[in-house]
């Protein structure tokens, strides 16, 4: 996974299974007997997978009650913070290889620390303290990549293009520090699942929570020019007041019986304190006063403009979350659950079809069957996909719907008796 990588090849398959079986019915040479067989055993291997998937979920969710920040259900449990922590590990290790089971990749500590610094001039930046985390993994799946364009500041006459790659499904696992500085919606004996679509590489650290905006050279621009220009405006507005002070004074002394002014002096010396000698400029004191009204303009136009940025970015960020997200805790299990369940059934039912109708009597070795495999997707799917041969060998050896032949290629059984085996299967 790299930005600079227009390809990235995966395992997984991005089709229902379901239509994965209609499109194979559909391949030439297939009996209309064959067809209804073959969609036959497809139904039985689901029922069996849908079944299994049931039974795992309830452990799941069994294992997960402890750490669920959802969780509305009176918890009971006797065991002590450590042991309760070594569950938490454990459940966190278990939710991992149903994710592989899922053909989700897990990003490194180093692939997260470069998504903060590749958006670097091509997305809003975002900081995040790690010292909060007591445990962090992130795992992605559906990668595609998307080619941005943009104009930098020292090259506005032409357009810079880079590659970068967009996760179709993001996971996000996370626990707490007891001494973590994210407030009280955190809590540390928790374990918060998040699922989100769409996210570019350059965004993944904005979904993290504590995730702060960190201002570019042009966001520092856009705060730092106008507040600039609030200082030659506090500037004009001090020096005017003071030229003019001999003509205002009624007015100041009007403002000074009925305001703050009164203790500052507003009355007829007003000008005299201000002007120099001759009348026709600022003295030291009149200079002092337009120094004040000027860096006064400057802090106050710095704040609007600093809250105004700072709001885009935040609403920005708030958007992409409520758009992007799928999906949060118990409701994780569920969505990844049914993912593993799909994966496994596509490439079931995609390797015995191949075996059993291509491969004749002398059987393919698995090689041959990745090769074979990976054409049909190609066909089928107009792209490429790494196909994971040997989980998908060691599938139709656990359901006995392969037999190895002397040469130690792999050989389809009919689909008679593969019925009859997944029919007399128990478990």
């Amino acid at each position: 996974m790299t930005i600079d990588s227009p390809a990235v090849l995966e395992h997984f398959i991005p089709i229902r299974a379901a239509q994965l079986v209609r499109l194979l019915s559909r391949q030439r040479g297939l009996s209309a007997q064959h067809i209804q067989q073959f969609q036959m055993l497809a139904d039985l291997l689901t029922a069996h997978f849908h079944r299994s998937t049931i039974f795992q979920l309830e452990d799941y969710l069994e294992d997960y009650a402890a750490f669920d920040p959802d969780q509305e259900l009176v918890y009971h449990h006797r065991e002590g913070a450590g042991v309760l922590a070594m569950r938490g590990e454990r459940f966190a290790q278990q939710v991992a290889e149903l994710l592989k089971t899922a053909n989700y990749l897990r990003l490194t500590q180093e692939e997260i620390e470069e998504s903060l610094r590749t958006a670097t001039g091509w997305g809003v930046r975002y900081s995040v303290d790690f010292k909060n985390f007591d445990l962090l993994q992130v795992y992605v799946r559906g990668i595609k990549p998307r080619r941005l364009f943009r104009r930098m500041w020292w090259t506005p006459w032409r357009k810079e293009s880079r590659w970068i790659d967009v996760y179709k499904r993001v996971v996000l696992i996370f626990r707490m520090k007891s001494t973590h500085k994210l407030g009280p919606q955190f809590d540390a004996d928790s374990i918060y699942l998040k699922i989100f679509k769409d996210m570019p590489e350059t965004e993944v650290d904005m979904m993290m929570p504590g995730s702060r905006v960190q201002f570019s050279w042009a966001d520092r621009g856009k705060v730092l020019f106008p507040a600039i220009g609030g200082i030659f405006a506090g500037m004009r507005l001090a020096k005017t007041l003071v030229i003019w002070g001999p003509r205002i004074t009624l007015f100041i002394r009007f403002v000074a019986l009925t305001s703050i002014l009164k203790w500052i002096g507003g009355s007829t010396w007003f000008a005299d304190w201000a002007l120099n000698a001759k009348g026709d400029g600022l003295n030291f004191t009149g200079w002092t006063v337009a120094g004040v009204l000027a860096l006064t303009f400057y802090f106050v136009k710095y704040w609007l403009s600093h809250n105004r940025t700072t709001r885009e970015h935040q609403g920005l960020l708030t958007n992409n979350l409520y758009l992007r997200n799928l999906g949060n805790n118990g409701a994780v299990l569920f969505q990844i659950m049914e993912d593993a369940k799909e994966q496994e059934l596509r490439e079931l039912f995609l390797s015995y079809f191949l075996l059993w109708q291509y491969a004749g009597p002398n059987g393919w070795s698995s090689e041959e069957l990745d090769c074979q495999a990976q054409g049909c997707l190609r066909k089928l799917l107009k792209r490429e996909i790494d196909f994971e041969v040997a989980d998908a060998l060691r599938k139709l050896r656990d359901f006995k719907l392969v037999e190895q032949a002397p040469n130690g290629h792999w050989v389809a059984v009919d689909v008679e008796t593969a019925i009859e085996r997944v029919t007399s299967r128990k478990t």
